[in-house]
This record gives C-alpha cells, sequence and structure tokens, in this order.
C-alpha cells in the first residue's frame, strides 16, 4: 500500500500571492456563518432555565483547565518521547538544512519553525532528540489551549456544568487529540487531492482503523495492493463498493499479517476524467463498515465501551 504522495508544486511568490488571496475571500463568508451558528446557541440556551449561573464565568477556570488537560496529555508525550516523528519529517528536516529545494509539498511555516526550534534545542540541550521534545511540548500546550479556549467559550454561551463537564472529559481522555498534539506529521496527500472532504474522510478512515486495531497503516484508500497466498485465501469478501479497501486492511490487521507500505509518486485525478466514489454515500458506508467490523473482531471491547460511555453518563446526569 502506498503511504507517501509526492507534489512538484514549488514555492513561489505567485503560489504565495495566490494561497493568500483565496484564504482572504474564504475567510469572511466562514466567519459570517460560524457567527450565526453561535448566535442561534446562544438565543437559544440563554432562555428559560439554562439562564443559571455559569459554572466557570472567568479566565482564571480556563487557565486550570488548560493546566489540567495539559497535564494529561504530557503523560502521552513522556510515553513516544521525544514525540511521534514520521515519514514528512525527514523531507521538512532536508528542507529546513538546505539539502532540498522548499516546496507547497509540505506546510513552509510548519518546517521552518520545526526545524528552527529543534535545531535551537540541538543547541542549547546538546541533543536533537530534547529539541523535538521542546517542539512537541510547545505543540501540545499550543493545542490543549485551544481546547482548553474552545470549552471556556462553550460555557460562556450555555452555562451547562453537565455538558462543560461531559466535553472537559471527552477532551482530555479521548486519545486522539494528546496524539495529534504530539505528532509532528501531516498528510501529503492534502497537497493534490483537492475534492472536497476526501482529505478529512481519508484521515478519519486511516486514524480510526490505527486506534481501534492497534496499528499504523499509513494509508488506506489509496495504491495498489498486492496479495500472500494465505490472505487470499482467508479473505472473505463481503462488500460491494469502496469499503472493499477497508475490509482488507482490517483482516490483515485482525489477523496479524505482514503489511509493508511502500512509497509511491501521486497525483490528482487528469482533468476531463470522472472519479466513481461518492463522497458521502461511500464515506458512510466505509465508517459503517469499521464499525460493523469492530463489533465482529473486538467485541469485548465494542461493548465494553458503550458500556462505560453509558456509565459515564449516567453519573454526570445524576449530578
Amino acid at each position: 500500500m502506498n503511504t507517501q504522495m509526492n507534489s512538484n508544486m514549488h514555492l513561489t511568490i505567485a503560489n504565495v500571492f495566490v494561497m493568500l488571496l483565496i484564504s482572504v475571500v474564504l475567510a469572511y463568508p466562514i466567519a459570517a456563518f460560524v457567527g450565526k451558528i453561535l448566535n442561534y446557541i446562544r438565543t437559544k440556551y440563554q432562555s428559560g432555565r439554562m439562564k443559571s449561573r455559569n459554572m466557570c464565568n472567568n479566565k482564571l477556570c480556563w487557565l486550570f483547565v488548560w493546566i489540567g488537560i495539559s497535564i494529561i496529555w504530557f503523560l502521552y508525550l513522556l510515553a513516544y518521547y521525544p514525540g511521534i516523528f514520521s515519514y514528512d519529517i525527514s523531507a521538512q528536516w532536508d528542507q529546513y538544512f538546505g539539502f532540498t529545494q522548499y516546496s507547497t509539498h509540505h506546510p513552509i511555516i510548519h518546517t521552518l519553525l520545526m526545524g528552527w526550534i529543534i535545531d535551537m534545542g540541538k543547541k542549547i540541550l546538546g541533543d536533537y532528540n530534547k529539541g523535538g521534545f521542546c517542539y512537541c511540548l510547545i505543540q501540545l500546550l499550543f493545542f490543549s489551549g485551544v481546547v482548553s479556549y474552545t470549552i471556556y467559550c462553550i460555557n460562556r454561551l450555555i452555562s451547562s456544568k453537565k455538558i462543560i463537564i461531559v466535553t472537559t472529559i471527552y477532551f482530555a481522555l479521548f486519545p486522539v487529540y494528546p496524539l495529534l498534539g504530539i505528532s509532528t506529521t501531516k498528510d501529503t496527500y492534502f497537497s493534490e487531492n483537492k475534492r472536497p472532504f476526501h482529505n478529512f474522510g481519508n484521515d478519519l478512515v486511516r486514524k480510526s482503523i490505527n486506534i481501534l486495531f492497534n496499528n499504523d497503516i499509513k494509508d488506506i484508500m489509496t495504491g495498489y495492493r498486492a496479495f500472500s497466498y494465505e490472505f487470499v485465501k482467508t479473505f472473505p469478501i463481503l462488500s460491494e463498493g469502496f469499503e472493499i479497501e477497508t475490509e482488507m486492511s482490517i483482516h490483515a490487521v485482525d489477523k496479524n499479517m505482514y503489511v509493508e507500505n511502500v512509497v509511491i509518486n501521486y497525483r490528482d485525478r487528469p482533468e476531463g476524467s470522472v472519479s466513481k466514489l461518492n463522497t458521502y454515500s461511500d464515506g458512510i458506508k466505509v465508517l459503517r463498515t469499521i464499525i460493523r467490523l469492530y463489533r465482529t473482531y473486538k467485541p469485548m471491547r465494542f461493548f465494553g465501551a458503550i458500556a462505560a460511555l453509558l456509565a459515564v453518563l449516567s453519573v454526570v446526569f445524576s449530578m
């Protein structure tokens, strides 16, 4: 399976200007849309019984939530010391030190910031690992601060103690968020694939499978696949659509088969060609397939997670 895609779109002044222009054009309608949603929430939940006093109406509460979430996430950073540095980082490292030229294949600001912090960590602390740890710690604190401030803003809008508690517990304990906080890698599939929500969907599917089935497959939805004799003879083909890729990946992981990820060059679909993939309907089928196979292959974890969630909700709503 492929793990990496490549783009030859090099960084130029014109490219930077176009990206900034698009960002400015899109910023206003997005901000206006989000503002309308927030105003609707504020109007709805500040009436009637939801007008109760905010459980945390000052920024000191936001600071305490930030510290608490950061401490919990910091345990993940210690477990993964010095952080999660995967396949893209070596290429960005080459760009920072001038071995290769900068390009839009990797975010230029991310490359410069990460390279500078890790390099300074090496010069001050004498070890690139410690420099990488410093970068991941800064990223973790920034991410947890954004999450904590989001919780603070939600509390100002809806004034519901139960919702704030559940939201805080979710962000603090759901493992996807701390792992994102200490992961320095982004997906280069984003630079070529232009179809709306495809990047989000591919990322969601890949991370869901890796987390639920404890693996590290780099890409689920694209690339060629070569099968062993054992795989072909044991794999039950149940799907008829695009969810077949998900079934193949989960079957290989569950049966503890050897999975090798091979890097290939990726290019977006040529102009004039039409994809058979429907982003929404096929995406929902893939997610349903993941849930169904998780229930089939890991029934104890599946029903145990549901029971634990119901138990937590019963305690929260009984307070």
